[in-house]
């Protein structure tokens, strides 16, 4: 049966902390060596330890006990896949350890299957919000919010959604989550936002956007949120606006010095890149210290239309063209480096196009699919800026398509097409040549929709 953590229950849970919170944890013990011998458990066994009694219960999910296994050094990755059936009717989420064993799939994630929705991590818990569903044969918008306790393997469903919408902006700032903008219930698009304190279990409005935005991305910066790009109604063709909340004195500001038709972007530090659609040869970089934007042009010349995709692993981009008849080799770029220094040319260039459709940072090293050729793997080594096309062990068909999971140093490729009947693969890049590939014994049930890594 689903929880439900409305205002009044999450007030009867707040008396109850109360009261628990004058038992003691461990008999004979103080409060903080019983924390911490319950903290060495395995993370496996969580879920049964927050059974035994409801003061054990509340401490395993608390934000205090991962802080506490972190300290003590035991803290465990687990990857969490959503994947979806052949029909695409139904979704549910599995569960890899750190040693690579799937283990027992998550209980079914309630609600019906949704598009459009989002997934934020927040204190060791993952929270899926809103999104569209197909109900009765139409399409609804959902103000469902379900949260899944990564220690005690249980789904609670919060507090909805003071508005239902799907395409919206969402991020987290400050331990809050953000949720702007959107297409409501009727498909009409929103200005609203609202803002969810996993301390209190409550959605608050807060101050409206001066417009309609959907299909626009947020980022959090030194405290503040940062929306841009995406779709308004009272502009023609993409915004070039960027709304800032301000969270200290609740309201928003903005400029009209944003970036429009964004087909890139990536945060590194406290900068955010952008590539534009309209001119490529240009890069927007936006300053969260100072507020302010910088263009920075790509050292190559050409079509303004050249398309490229970012990546990014060790603090420095990567810029891969997506038009493979453009010539275009791979550019880093070094937002640290010296005037004049902060642009190289990989020696190495991609067999084809990039549009990538996977990429993941393992170490010091960046793993791409392309999309024109799915049965190789590109793998990029940042301690020599160089480029190895490695083969994935598979035949069949080249769009077969993949993605990424990353656990305890490895990669694992999930078949993103169930009907392909490819293994789930295991690539290890500390392996010895020829050793570095296995096939998993990790099965999913579905196809691999997204994926997420969760320490705990």
């Amino acid at each position: 049966m689903e929880a439900v953590v409305s205002g009044k229950k999450r007030m009867v849970n707040l008396d109850l902390s109360s009261r628990l919170l004058s038992e003691p944890l461990i008999p004979g013990l103080s409060d903080d060596v019983a924390k911490l011998c319950l903290a060495l458990v395995p993370r496996a066994s969580l879920p049964s330890m927050g059974r035994v009694c409801k003061r054990w219960r509340y401490v395993v999910q608390s934000k205090e006990f991962i802080t506490v296994r972190r300290l003590a050094g035991m803290p465990e990755e687990w990857l969490y896949v959503l994947t979806m059936d052949a029909g695409g009717k139904e979704s549910h989420w599995e569960v890899i350890d750190c040693l690579g064993h799937k283990l027992s799939s998550l209980p079914p994630m309630p609600g019906p299957v949704k598009t459009g929705f989002k997934v934020v991590v927040v204190d060791g818990k993952l929270l899926v919000i809103a999104g569209c569903a197909m109900i009765s044969g139409s399409h609804v918008a959902s103000s469902d919010v379900y949260q899944f306790d990564t220690c005690l393997n249980s789904w609670s469903r919060l507090a909805d959604l003071k508005e239902a919408r799907y395409d919206f902006a969402c991020a987290e700032v400050n331990g809050l989550v953000y949720v702007v903008g959107g297409h409501g219930g009727d498909g009409e698009s929103l200005s609203s936002a609202e803002v969810y304190d996993p301390e209190t279990g409550v959605w608050t409005f807060i101050q409206s956007l001066r417009r309609p935005r959907w299909g626009c991305f947020a980022s959090g910066f030194n405290g503040k949120l940062y929306v841009m790009g995406g779709r308004s109604n009272f502009t023609i063709g993409n915004s070039k606006l960027v709304d800032v909340y301000n969270p200290q004195c609740g309201s928003w500001c903005g400029s009209k010095n944003g970036v429009t038709m964004v087909t890139a972007h990536v945060e590194v530090g406290k900068k955010l890149f952008c590539i534009e659609w309209k001119n490529q040869r240009k890069m927007s970089v936006f300053n969260a210290e100072d507020d302010t934007w910088e263009v920075v042009a790509l050292p190559l010349s050409g079509s303004s239309r050249a398309g490229f995709q970012f990546g990014k692993l060790s603090g420095k981009l990567l810029l891969f063209s997506s038009q493979e008849e453009t010539g275009h080799s791979t550019l880093l770029y070094d937002p640290e480096a010296a005037p004049g220094r902060q642009w190289k040319t990989s020696e190495i260039k991609l067999s084809g196009s990039c549009m990538v459709t996977a990429h993941v940072e393992v170490g010091k090293k960046l793993f791409c699919i392309e999309w024109k050729n799915q049965r190789k793997m590109s793998v990029f080594n940042a301690e020599d800026d160089t480029w190895e096309v490695v083969a994935l062990p598979l035949s069949g068909s080249s769009r077969a398509g993949f993605q990424f999971g990353k656990l305890s140093g490895k990669l694992l490729l999930f078949s993103s097409q169930e009907e392909t009947g490819h293994s789930t693969l295991l690539y290890d890049p500390e392996a010895a040549p020829g050793r570095q590939w296995k096939t998993s014994e990790i099965k999913l049930s579905g196809s691999c929709v997204c994926s997420v890594t969760i320490i705990a």
